[in-house]
């Protein structure tokens, strides 16, 4: 009687241990994703970027799209997410004005000929011929789709995701510093705001590689507002760290590979030029540098004089500091 029931026993708990592993595996098939899928990364940003890209454009195989949107976004079918965007009313079909638009001046001119018309006169031109003498049911133009109230209104509302793609700051950093800050305060203003944040982070944590590439994206934005003084103030001081020698953490790279970048866009800018701009260069204090004050002042008057980088460095490279022996700068 006790041999049956340790048997019984036995068979419980194997069945128990059989539904448990049974419902365990099951578990774990369903929080495996296939290989093939790719969650969007940020589906504001990527329906923003993509109706941009698709705005005035017909539906297209899967090759017809950039690689950067499965790659920065994670829109892995991008033929079905265009036909997305159409059902969910953010394109629409496009006028037979913005159609005629889109097609070259070539191509008009052949519309034109098919019905007997002439072909002389500008792109405007052709298309109020086309529109007003022709047809146009008559004529084989695909489909296009463009953007509607609701994609405009998107694209105006989110527009900084646009501008960011340009840029080495996330959506996210961005979205956060404006919170924080004042609604006066404009979107180049939040971006130079978070310049200024970054450059203190990357220098005291010896990233000079990073704290560079921010100085130049600086340089970038300043160009943009027109502010050619200060643009050149902060391409000066790209060189600065460039002929440093200074590297991300704390590295020094070997002065053979140093390399000084954007002398065409300084040379540009020389009419801007005060003393002083060297001055505060001067005063970013790097643990090391390979040019003294002279041989870096010598060195912007070669860029002034249109030299080239190659000829600066044939020059200069002698007459500079010797690579560190740890390759540190501190």
């Amino acid at each position: 009687m006790i041999f049956i029931i340790l048997l019984l026993l036995v068979f419980v708990i194997f069945i128990s241990s059989k539904d448990k592993g049974k419902k365990l595996k099951n578990e774990q098939i369903k929080e495996i994703q296939p290989l093939n899928v790719i969650p969007l990364l940020n589906e504001k940003a990527a329906t923003v970027v993509f109706l941009n890209w698709v705005n005035g454009m017909g539906i297209s195989n899967n090759d017809g799209y950039p690689k950067y949107f499965l790659y920065d976004y994670g829109i892995q079918d991008c033929q079905k997410f265009h036909k997305k965007m159409i059902s969910e009313n953010f394109l629409k079909k496009a006028s037979i004005d913005t159609v005629l638009h889109k097609k070259t001046i070539n191509e008009l001119k052949e519309i034109l000929e098919k019905n007997s018309l002439k072909k002389t006169g500008n792109k405007k031109e052709l298309i109020k011929r086309i529109i007003e003498e022709t047809d146009i049911s008559q004529i084989n133009i695909s489909d296009i789709f463009e953007l509607s109230e609701k994609g405009e209104k998107l694209l105006k509302e989110n527009d900084y995701i646009l501008k960011l793609r340009h840029t080495s700051i996330s959506i996210e950093e961005y979205e956060k510093a404006r919170k924080r800050m004042e609604e006066k305060f404009s979107y180049n203003d939040v971006i130079w705001h978070i310049y200024n944040n970054k450059s203190l982070e990357f220098f005291s944590k010896k990233d000079f590689g990073l704290y560079r590439n921010v100085l130049m994206e600086m340089s970038m934005l300043l160009h943009k507002e027109n502010k050619y003084k200060e643009e050149l103030s902060f391409l000066l001081k790209v060189l600065y760290c460039d002929l440093s020698g200074n590297s991300n953490n704390g590295l020094v790279d070997d002065k053979k590979y140093l390399i000084i970048v954007k002398l065409d866009k300084i040379l540009e800018l020389k009419e801007y030029f005060t003393p002083n701009m060297l001055d505060v260069c001067w005063k970013i204090k790097f643990p090391f540098h390979y040019c003294n004050e002279k041989i870096f002042s010598e060195i912007v008057n070669e860029v002034f004089e249109g030299k080239s980088s190659d000829e600066i460095l044939e020059k200069y490279l002698p007459k500079i500091k010797k690579t560190p022996k740890n390759k540190l700068g501190y």
